[in-house]
């Protein structure tokens, strides 16, 4: 949720769009309608702090992780990349922060 928040903006968050079909036309038309900016940049905030947690409480680095699931997706036979399994690092456990 963090990171549709983050990067579409709250609007086009699955939060945002239940509260705009279900919990606004309940309320009535607002006096006045907030900035998204903050909401955003608190979204962003929220997941890079989520991240981080992860790192430290689970020893699972998203970063990391993210990285391979896209190696494999750029190295997989028939996407123009090289072929598989010459050149894309071997998978293994997890990733050991310092």
């Amino acid at each position: 949720m963090f990171a549709i928040g983050s990067l579409f903006g709250v609007r086009r968050s699955p939060y945002g769009w239940v509260y705009r079909e279900l919990v606004r036309p309940r309320l009535g038309p607002p006096a006045e309608l907030e900035d998204p900016a903050p909401p955003r940049f608190a979204q962003t905030v929220g997941l890079a702090f989520l991240a981080a947690f992860l790192n430290a409480a689970a020893n699972l680095c998203l970063g990391c992780r993210a990285y391979v699931v896209l190696l494999r997706i750029r190295h997989r036979p028939g996407t123009g990349g090289p072929a598989s399994g010459s050149g894309a690092p071997p998978v293994s456990g997890q990733h050991t922060s310092v």
